[in-house]
């Protein structure tokens, strides 16, 4: 069959997009090359209405050809006798830019001199072939038209490229490999995503290059016996619905607006993979009502806001600038996402999926979390002997070379707020030694008749001052710290302390996917989003070899932490 019969009819002309310089104010609202607009649902209408205004004022806005003489329209002369200047305001002529065209190239937010490989891994339009990673053919499918030059407009005209095959009978799946993956590959998405031929091909290829550099790094980073239990390559029938997914991870946004399953449907029949009018916002996360992920804490005083934030619709943006809208309706029980935990220092992310729901996952999180705190503050030996979250043992198993427990030691804003809830963990926050000596100073004044003789130290509460954490260079324990200390473990020798379980990340969901799609397919969605975000926390998803997660803070944990008033552990008497 020949290609022009079976290709969608999507044209655009690129003339009707310009504009003059008159719309280039200083006002923020039309500043269209730096500000990507979004809409919810309720402006659905008043999108429409600017669309049409804008489409019929525009359409009047042509460039004038340089042969076109200038006209002028009012001549102001002062009548005098003497001879002066004469001023010719031309009100018709419509200025030029230096580039004969009014809408420069859209102007990439995320991408900078540091992280051009991720331009390997975005889909493009098939040409520059011998300069493939510039960046100057990338899809841009999530950018309205408005924001696009001539140039870019015009590449997503129908016809634009020529296909590398042809299909001359449809009906031969039953005999012929070739036509029963075309079948598969190209015709069960072709008029949905209405898009030219050319365009699916040349992703697939690029989708394929991706899934070995993912294959490659996977390898790389896991241990040897996961790897046996991951050596399966996706299945033929996944491979459209994970181009969906690539194709619409643009270089700024990821915006599935094909998204078909769980309840969502096209914004339009029409649309396709390219954006005909600004992304907006559809569905929402909304909550259980029965999950502690979804009950409001009742104690919000050192908290900015909950965990995760519900029933608001809006994009998610990470911690480079990347941005996501949700492509499906959810709740905090749906299987089968990508999420994203955010540390409460706002500075790092980390991308996960899973085939459980968000509100197990988290639990985890926060116990692990929560684990790796108290080992930083009573040493990992003294935290097993006294059995503390001796409960939550297995779910933390081997989870230490994590970045994302990592962090949390390192991070003053995650170890303010577990000791904000966690109080009696205070002696063994280390001090500054001038601090400290100026403590032992002031202890001395007032206890005169204390000393560390008077409480009874045996060969247990021996052996857990003694496996207490060393402090940083520059830090010390007063003799206070440690008279508390020794009480700690004689108080909790028996019965292991009471710890609430802090929130110490925020979450979010970024993507759903269909619930019967397999791991290996999440896990390469969750790559994606972790290439393009540049998750720091993160040690599987990155396909490239770089630093971008080894620095995730070597400050002095304890150095910037803040004693509220009743949590000081010089509460005298």
């Amino acid at each position: 069959m020949d290609e022009d019969t079976i290709l969608p009819n999507f044209r655009v002309d690129a003339t009707s997009l310009f504009t003059s310089d008159e719309d280039d104010s200083d006002d923020g609202d039309n500043n269209l090359m730096e500000t990507t607009q979004y809409s919810t649902p309720t402006a659905q209408e008043n999108r429409f209405n600017q669309t049409l205004t804008k489409a019929t004022t525009n359409e009047l806005q042509m460039t004038i050809p340089l042969s076109t003489p200038i006209r002028p329209s009012l001549v102001r002369q002062r009548p005098t006798t003497t001879t002066k200047d004469i001023v010719v305001i031309d009100l018709v002529t419509p200025k030029k830019s230096p580039q004969n065209f009014h809408q420069p190239n859209y102007i990439r937010r995320t991408i900078h001199f540091f992280n051009q490989q991720r331009l390997s891994t975005l889909p493009t339009f098939p040409i520059s072939n011998n300069d493939e990673n510039n960046g100057s053919d990338l899809l841009l499918a999530n950018v309205s038209p408005i924001q696009l030059s001539p140039i870019e407009l015009a590449r997503r005209q129908a016809g634009q490229y020529q296909c590398a095959f042809t299909i001359n009978d449809l009906n031969a799946s039953a005999t012929s490999m070739m036509v029963k993956n075309y079948h598969i590959y190209y015709l069960s998405i072709l008029e949905r995503f209405n898009v030219d031929l050319s365009i699916l091909d040349h992703n697939y290829v690029r989708l394929k290059d991706f899934l070995q550099l993912f294959y490659t790094a996977r390898i790389r980073m896991l241990r040897f016996n996961k790897r046996l239990q991951n050596t399966s390559y996706l299945k033929d029938d996944e491979m459209p619905l994970l181009l969906e997914f690539y194709l619409q991870m643009d270089v700024d946004l990821f915006y599935m607006k094909t998204c078909s399953f769980r309840d969502a449907q096209p914004r339009s029949k029409t649309e396709g993979i390219f954006c005909a009018t600004i992304p907006e916002y559809r569905y929402k996360i909304t909550p259980c009502g029965h999950c502690k992920l979804c009950r409001t804490p009742i104690d919000m005083k050192y908290r900015s806001q909950s965990p995760i934030l519900f029933n608001r619709y809006g994009k998610h943006q990470f911690v480079n600038r990347y941005e996501s809208i949700l492509n499906c309706p959810v709740t905090c029980n749906t299987i089968n996402i990508v999420y994203v935990l955010t540390c409460l220092c706002g500075q790092f992310d980390y991308i996960n999926e899973t085939a459980y729901r968000l509100a197990k996952r988290f639990d985890e999180h926060r116990q692990s979390a929560n684990i790796a705190i108290c080992n930083l503050l009573l040493g990992n030996k003294n935290v097993t002997s006294l059995q503390i979250n001796q409960q939550y043992e297995s779910s933390s198993f081997d989870k230490e070379y994590m970045l994302l427990y990592r962090h949390p030691t390192q991070c003053s804003a995650t170890i303010q707020m577990f000791l904000d809830y966690n109080k009696h963990y205070w002696p063994f926050v280390p001090m500054a030694i001038e601090e400290a000596n100026q403590d032992d100073t002031n202890y001395q004044r007032v206890h005169a008749t204390t000393t560390m003789s008077n409480v009874h130290l045996d060969r247990d509460i021996r052996k857990y001052l003694k496996a207490v954490p060393k402090p940083p260079a520059g830090y010390k324990f007063s003799k206070y710290q440690i008279e508390k200390q020794a009480k700690f473990f004689q108080k909790y020798y028996i019965s292991p302390p009471t710890n609430e379980q802090v929130d110490l990340y925020n979450a979010n969901i970024i993507a759903v996917l269909p619930p019967n799609t397999s791991d290996l397919f999440r896990e390469i969605v969750r790559s994606l989003f972790v290439i393009h975000t540049e998750a720091k926390l993160n040690t599987l998803g990155h396909i490239f070899d770089s630093n971008i997660n080894l620095n995730i803070g070597h400050s002095i944990w304890c150095a910037n932490l803040v004693r509220r008033p009743n949590s000081s552990i010089l509460q005298r008497r």
